[in-house]
């Protein structure tokens, strides 16, 4: 038994006190999956085949195939291709001491053949991440790391999903959400692994960390009939990623060790030597080389020198030769013994002692301590300087290394990129056009400071425009009340202040009223956040949004705050609330976004059955997919508002929709799902497939977020500017709408 896995049963079987069980069910029916930190109230029982206690399960050191009978399963692995699952955390879930068969719905459909009876031999084994091979089937549980690049087979949520956090390999820290594989979600037990069929068509491994092409191929226990689905990116799992609000997943590895992503995008860290220390360096081989060569010089014509017979040492230096070798007196004379040498016979002699050790001082070694002492007087000054001093976190500046100290002002270009970095990456929904009206009166950084630049910084006085902001807000709050309950709104949160649509949204008589709600609708439904409640017990109107992107998350919770909150997705179920009125909607299908299309869509039944297509993007995307017959005064009108937004430093996002018949809703989905099918191409059959849906395009409005720079961004970018640095920004916006460069001087 290996010292891991030791330690492993050792930390389980010290935890194994508790009385806290996990069963390996997915939720029910009605089972919803708006998160709950509560992981103890969640469906979390783990049960395997024969009533087996978690002290039973044996772990692994190397692999045997095929597994033998049940008598002797304790030694064998999880599957009948060996199945294994790393289990890293186990204690955290206290003890999981009744480990009993799980309960399995014969409802699914897919690769399980529910006629075939099991062996009982698949198990559940403890591993080591070194352990895993390809074709293991693992068991991840919340807050585990990945161990391997996986294809998620099945997951505790009814919908198949499962949420990742991806900071190891992108630094970001919004959850990913991944799905199961279709034909292989109905897999919540060792029971279900015997039963199941099918194989895996992968690609070879790869560097791209955003692509992945494969297909599970399978027979219908039930019509015999040869299918396949398609697997993505969607479905694929990365080593180094962390699981997150997810009880459990169940998984196929397909690529370990060097194979897996994270490692072909690993290299030999780079250098960061300064370009002194570069330069030293060079020299000192330089002159070390030279020293080499005047010591082999010297050790030449001393050999040479010793060689000749009439010589002053023969009568003057009886006896005094360490040798008689002339060779062993060359290399003597290269390194340490003093000689004298006589050229052409000449009386006169001169003595060469020591050539290394005498010519050393040519390779300045003190030059490398004298520069580490200047580097640490440097780093001290550093950290001493008042001006660095950072007075809201009472610290001063920490030098990290030394190394790069010296190069600090030989800087002539910085490459940044602007979200996140010179952005605090927290949108804030400012401002939106519904119809070709414009709603919000907030005022941007890019407009106090277009302000500033023209003189007329006293017209917007920081504190008369926060107290005017205020009255507006609890005027906007006022009419909303009256209008309608909203239990979920979050008065903190709210960034959207226009009394105007407030009042439009109150007058039952105005074709605005109807628009607005359209638009805020098509915000509550077109997205794929997920609804979270910290709080459930003590306060259970508490919703907030987790997405992958903070754009998304703020245009939810902006339509949670107007009186249109998204409440949580069960199944194919969204539902949400319409200014106090509860609605469900089928979700049919979401076309997610890329940078490639710049746009996504989904695909709902409304209460009514019709069928409502949802779609928001880029401008220049979506007016390209507009109606031929479309109003073209509120196509001009949107179009100058979103400038107007973009003028004014904000992202911009076109809000668009059309209604379905059902026959070309079924026609458009049998091709999209045979294009997401494909093995080749897939990602252009899907783009045509999408193309043929996301057409004749309705505007319902515009949205326009704000992502506020970071403390100090101005005020740093002009002293880099009197600096003589340039200063190069990676950025999606066109340089005449930029919206923070209205901060800086005029003279930048």
């Amino acid at each position: 038994m290996t010292k891991g896995v030791r330690k492993l049963r050792d930390r389980e079987a010290g935890e194994a006190g508790h009385d806290i069980r996990l069963v390996l069910s997915k939720g029910g029916d009605d089972s919803s999956s708006v998160l709950t930190h509560d992981l103890s109230q969640s469906s979390l029982d783990l049960r395997g085949a024969g009533g087996r206690r978690l002290e039973d399960i044996q772990s692994v050191d190397e692999h045997s195939y095929p597994p033998v009978s049940l008598s002797e399963a304790s030694n064998l692995s999880t599957s009948e291709s060996t199945t294994q699952v790393h289990s890293r955390e186990w204690g955290q879930f206290g003890s999981l001491s009744q480990y009993q068969q799980s309960i399995r719905s014969q409802a699914g459909i897919g690769v399980i053949d529910w006629k075939k009876h099991p062996a009982g031999s698949a198990r559940w084994e403890r591993t080591l991440w070194k352990k895993l091979e390809v074709g293991d089937i693992v068991l991840l549980r919340d807050n585990d790391q990945v161990p391997a690049d996986i294809v998620v087979l099945s997951t505790s949520d009814p919908d198949g999903l499962c949420y990742l956090e991806t900071k190891n390999l992108d630094g970001e820290t919004n959850l990913k959400p991944r799905r199961s594989v279709k034909a292989t979600s109905s897999i919540t037990s060792e029971e279900d692994v015997e039963k199941s069929t099918f194989y895996l068509d992968s690609e070879p491994p790869h560097q791209n960390l955003y692509s992945y092409h494969g297909v599970l191929r399978y027979r219908d226990p039930f019509s015999e009939e040869e299918k396949q689905d398609a697997v993505t990116i969607n479905e694929l799992l990365l080593r180094g990623c962390a699981v997150r609000n997810t009880s459990w997943i169940i998984g196929l590895v397909v690529f370990t060790g060097a194979d897996t992503k994270i490692m072909l995008n690993g290299g030999d860290t780079p250098s960061k030597r300064s370009k002194i220390e570069m330069e030293t360096n060079f020299n000192v081989i330089v002159n070390f080389c030279v020293l080499t060569i005047m010591c082999l010089v010297a050790a030449i014509f001393s050999g040479v020198a010793h060689a000749k017979v009439a010589r002053s040492a023969t009568y003057y230096e009886i006896n005094a030769d360490p040798t008689n070798s002339y060779i062993v007196t060359a290399l003597i004379t290269f390194v340490l013994v003093p000689l004298s040498i006589c050229f052409l016979d000449l009386t006169h002699s001169f003595w060469i002692s020591s050539c290394l050790i005498a010519l050393q001082n040519i390779v300045p070694i003190s030059l490398y301590i004298s520069i580490e002492i200047v580097k640490t007087i440097q780093a001290y000054f550093i950290s001493q300087d008042v001006d660095m001093y950072y007075k809201p976190f009472d610290t001063a500046c920490v030098p990290k290394t030394w190394n790069i100290s010296d190069d600090l002002g030989q800087i002539e270009y910085i490459f940044s990129d602007k979200t996140g970095t010179l952005t605090q990456n927290i949108m804030e929904f400012q401002k939106c056009s519904i119809n070709g009206v414009a709603y919000g009166e907030g005022v941007t950084e890019a407009q106090r400071g277009a302000a500033t630049r023209e003189g007329k910084a006293d017209s917007l006085d920081p504190q008369e425009l926060k107290d005017k902001m205020a009255s507006l807000k609890q005027q906007m709050i006022a009419i909303m009340e009256r209008t309608f309950k909203n239990r979920y709104f979050q008065n903190d949160k709210l960034t959207l202040i226009s009394p105007k649509f407030a009042e439009d949204l109150a007058d039952r008589s105005n074709e605005q009223r109807g628009l607005s709600i359209a638009f805020f609708r098509a915000l509550a439904l077109c997205h794929s956040v997920l609804a979270d409640r910290p709080e459930p017990t003590t306060d259970p109107f508490l919703i907030n949004y987790k997405a992958e992107s903070p754009d998304e998350a703020a245009l939810v919770a902006a339509a949670r705050d107007a009186g249109f909150p998204f409440l949580g997705k069960s199944k194919d179920t969204l539902e949400i609330e319409v200014m106090g009125q509860s609605e469900k909607y089928s979700l049919l299908k979401l076309l997610e976004f890329n940078s490639t299309r710049k746009r996504m869509s989904v695909v709902v039944r409304a209460p009514d059955g019709r069928l409502i297509l949802y779609c928001k993007g880029a401008d220049s995307v979506i007016y390209e997919r507009l109606a031929k017959d479309h109003d073209e005064r509120l196509k001009d009108q949107t179009s100058k508002d979103m400038e107007m937004f973009a003028n004014s430093g904000l992202r911009t996002l076109c809000i668009s929709y059309r209604y379905l018949d059902e026959e070309e809703y079924l026609t458009w989905s049998r091709l999209y799902d045979n294009a997401t099918s494909a093995i080749e191409n897939r990602e252009e059959e899907i783009e045509k497939a999408n193309d043929q849906i996301e057409h004749s395009l309705l505007i319902l409005g515009a949205t326009a977020l704000e992502d506020k720079l970071q403390e100090g961004v101005p005020e740093a970018i002009e002293l880099l500017h009197r600096a003589g640095i340039k200063l190069w920004i990676l950025t999606g916006v066109l340089v005449h709408i930029f919206g923070f460069s209205s901060l800086l001087k005029s003279s930048f």
